[in-house]
């Protein structure tokens, strides 16, 4: 019988079934993955119609070179998987210099990035587990997960929001932080 990675216990992480090469892993990673790659691309001024294209080299990349990759400080795959998505449009500006829009051309510092782009980045991953969490968790505190980590809200507002107390919202953060850290070990 098949597994499904929805059923995946905590114990194995998303990383070590990626390691051993598990589709069903590997589906998870790209889907989480594929809309932060698409929102790098457009920032690196990569045209829309060809970003389909650009962002499957990139997912095509990541896998050839996932082995090399070794686990860190939070952050760390990003920071890898930016510089992979950098690497690939300089090829594709290289093969399209007609394309390749002039300001966008010069070097980008893929290792440090502001703290308003790594709150980007990080909604964009968030609202991949908002919708993985549907029907896993309660409807109200998955609201209020998503209010806090995708809409930016604070959880006072939050809490104000949903008829709830600040520490509850901070408690339920808190909780499916966790189960989002234990599974996807050292890719966030």
């Amino acid at each position: 019988m098949r597994r499904k990675t929805t059923d995946i216990p905590t114990s194995t992480t998303v990383y070590e079934l990626c390691r051993k090469n598990d589709p069903e892993a590997w589906d998870r990673l790209t889907k989480l993955y594929k809309k932060l790659i698409q929102f790098w691309l457009k920032e690196f001024g990569v045209p829309a119609k060809d970003a389909d294209a650009v962002c499957q080299n990139v997912l095509t990349e990541m896998s050839t070179q996932f082995r090399r990759f070794r686990k860190g400080d939070r952050g760390k795959f990003r920071t890898w998987l930016r510089t992979i998505t950098y690497s690939c449009v300089t090829g594709y500006n290289t093969k399209n210099p007609r394309k390749a829009k002039a300001a966008d051309s010069k070097p980008v510092d893929v290792q440090n990035i502001s703290r308003a782009q790594n709150k980007k980045e990080k909604s964009l991953l968030y609202r991949y587990f908002v919708a993985f969490f549907k029907n896993k968790v309660a409807p109200k505190h998955l609201q209020a997960f998503e209010l806090v980590t995708v809409k930016g809200m604070t959880s006072k507002a939050t809490a104000e929001a949903l008829e709830m107390t600040g520490d509850n919202v901070r408690q339920i953060k808190c909780r499916l932080e966790k189960r989002i850290y234990a599974e996807w070990d050292g890719l966030l």
